[in-house]
C-alpha cells in the first residue's frame, strides 16, 4: 500500500481528496463569520452592516 501511495499516478488520480478538507474549513470559517455579523446586528441594531460602508 505504501509503494502504491508513492506512485505519481495514484496522487494525480486522487488529488481531489486534498482539497476537500481545506474547502470544508473555508466553508465553516465563512459560516461563523456570517453568523457573527448577524448576531452583532441583532444585539446592537444601531451598528448595522450597511451603515459601516
Amino acid at each position: 500500500m505504501l509503494s502504491q501511495a508513492q506512485e505519481m499516478k495514484v496522487l494525480m488520480l486522487g488529488f481531489g481528496w486534498f482539497f476537500i478538507p481545506g474547502l470544508m474549513i473555508f466553508l465553516v470559517v465563512i459560516a461563523f463569520n456570517l453568523l457573527g455579523d448577524e448576531l452583532r446586528d441583532i444585539i446592537d441594531p444601531k451598528f448595522q452592516s450597511e451603515q459601516r460602508s
